[in-house]
């Protein structure tokens, strides 16, 4: 039946309307983007909602969404409201799942919550700015800004530009810094210096407070910042000295105080106690009591180690297939780290390639996501092998990762001491490039921009460190009684380099310039056996650990083991405990 007039005109009406778009949202809303080690809970409870509050949001957000799986750059909105005692309340939280999807979190009548999936968000208000850690990055930019750069530490140079070289092409999006929300007139929570203050918690009548640890913090200056007094604080870091060393605070750290609003003195609340999440599984709690004096105690949190799986194959980076199978960057880091030794990221990583990998995560009783735990296995197809590498803990000394046989992969010397860099010239006989006639070059020429990290190839000691003829700034090292290397045309070296200076492998030794007889800025590295210079692709490179007897029983035992969980934990599951 064809439709009426007033059916046509009212059909048309309809499609020349213009799409609804997002409402504005209030001012109590909040873009927030997660750090590095941030879980949901940490997020809600450092914008200052209570725990219980955060929990129930969290376990509402469960049934649609893997909260396991978000990680450094996800994208959070939060809006927080008041109740009838101006305390703060979560209003809604809301993840960001894809370019217009999202998972909403909503505070119903009853003061319960419900998750929903949306393709737009309807808050309300006034639009949101993105902070500057929330805006994409520049065009050029590496993508490691320095957030993740921080999340790099302790894996040396090296490890840092094969971490890079494997992320490529990804552009990582990551927070610089600790957002600090702006205070709100719709917005009971006080922040000031990246402290909030809480409402009071049960019946106790304290007034409570987070502080976030920043960079040049003391436990001084927190407490001070939080609002206690000199003589408070003093006293306090006594207490607290008996049973942790607050010297090793560390950035990210959460401070949380509680205050007595009636017996201050001069209309300053008194502080009560203050808690300091020192470690995963622990917190530094110091208390005052009855006559006054700060009591130190230790509350150990159990926590519950998971094991996770995770299996993929390349297709525009090896990251961005990690990511996909849900491993934690951390976990990832390590992955690059282990297999730097014999993969060259930037050349040999492959559409097609894949992998696998064994890892522990820790978990709080709530179900939260605390910390990650060690890379236990990793398997990487590179070409036409596979590389598969067993975690080994010894009894004295560091964790170390070994192949099937129980031979380390860590190598003595490594054969590129420079990342990102090209191959120019080979070793062997070729026509100099200034002197104009053939002559054996005996070494590798690696092109790189002037300033490029040099790292040592090798453990050993600086024995020659200066102006070296042609070579220009030149430095030696002799690893042992056989190898030494040599590194030419340096721009500088790295401060406190010296002769006789140990270094160990990894570490800066120089920076990639043009001196000497040269044509452009570029690294000349040789190894040398003895007093001959030799090939270093060609170099058979000596091993670390090689495992014997007892000890290598021991580790093939663990290798079953292993083998074995890999074929029950199913990939990105928390199913298989230890």
């Amino acid at each position: 039946t064809a439709p009426s007039e007033p059916e046509r005109r009212e059909q048309a009406a309809a499609v020349s309307a213009p799409a609804p778009g997002p409402e504005p949202l209030p001012p109590s809303a909040e873009l927030i983007t997660m750090r590095s080690g941030d879980t949901l809970m940490a997020v809600l409870r450092r914008h200052g909602i209570d725990r219980v509050e955060a929990d129930r949001a969290i376990q509402a957000a469960r049934k649609l969404i893997n909260l396991q799986r978000l990680g450094i750059g996800q994208e959070i909105t939060l809006v927080t409201g008041t109740d009838e005692k101006g305390a703060d309340t979560l209003q809604t939280v809301a993840l960001r799942v894809g370019e217009q999807r999202f998972v909403k979190v909503s505070r119903t009548v009853g003061g319960h919550f419900e998750a929903a999936r949306v393709d737009r968000l309807a808050l309300s208000a006034a639009p949101l700015q993105l902070s500057a850690e929330a805006r994409p990055r520049a065009e050029g930019d590496s993508g490691l800004n320095g957030t993740a750069r921080d999340s790099l530490n302790g894996y040396g140079d090296v490890m840092k530009g094969a971490f890079v070289a494997a992320a490529a092409p990804i552009a990582l999006a990551l927070p610089a810094a600790e957002a600090r929300p702006a205070e709100t007139a719709s917005s009971a929570r006080r922040i000031v210096n990246g402290t909030a203050s809480l409402p009071p918690e049960g019946d106790d009548g304290l007034l409570r407070k987070a502080v976030v640890i920043r960079k040049g913090d003391t436990l001084s200056v927190a407490l001070a910042r939080a609002g206690g007094t000199r003589a408070e604080a003093e006293a306090a870091i006594v207490a607290f000295r008996k049973v942790h060393d607050p010297r090793r605070l560390r950035i990210g750290q959460t401070l949380s105080l509680s205050f007595d609003p009636v017996n201050g003195s001069e209309g300053a609340p008194q502080l009560a106690s203050f808690a300091l999440d020192v470690a995963p599984d622990r917190d530094v709690v110091v208390t005052r009591g009855d006559d006054g004096i700060f009591l130190p105690s230790v509350v150990d949190r159990p926590l519950d180690r998971v094991l996770h799986r995770a299996v993929g194959a390349v297709d525009s980076s090896l990251y961005d297939a990690v990511l996909a199978a849900g491993m934690p960057m951390q976990t990832f880091m390590e992955m690059v780290h282990i297999f730097s030794y014999d993969v060259d990221f930037q050349r040999e990583i492959q559409p097609g390639n894949r992998f696998e990998a064994l890892y522990e995560a820790a978990y709080d009783m709530a179900g939260d996501f605390v910390e990650n735990g060690p890379l236990l296995y990793a398997r990487l197809e590179v070409g036409n092998r596979t590389i598969e590498l067993f975690r080994y803990q010894p009894d004295e000394g560091p964790a170390d990762y070994l192949d099937a046989r129980g031979e380390s992969v860590r190598k003595a010397l490594m054969r590129t001491p420079i990342n990102g860099a090209r191959l120019s010239s080979g070793y062997g006989m070729r026509r100099h490039p200034i002197l104009g006639y053939n002559k054996k070059h005996l070494g590798l020429d690696f092109a790189a921009p002037t300033g490029t990290p040099i790292f040592a190839a090798g453990d050993g000691t600086i024995t020659r460190i200066g102006r070296a003829g042609n070579f220009g700034e030149y430095v030696r090292i002799r690893h042992n009684g056989t190898y030494s290397t040599g590194y030419a045309h340096l721009s500088g070296y790295a401060k406190g380099m010296k002769r006789g200076k140990r270094v160990r492998q990894g570490q800066v030794i120089g920076y990639v310039g043009s001196t000497g007889m040269s044509t452009g800025p570029h690294l000349h590295y040789e190894v040398m056996r003895g007093n001959k210079r030799i090939n270093p692709m060609k170099l058979k490179l000596p091993t670390g650990r090689k495992l014997a007897g007892a000890e290598l029983a021991a580790f093939q035992q663990q290798v079953q083991k292993i083998t074995i969980l890999l074929a029950e934990v199913p990939a990105a599951t928390r199913l298989a405990r230890r």
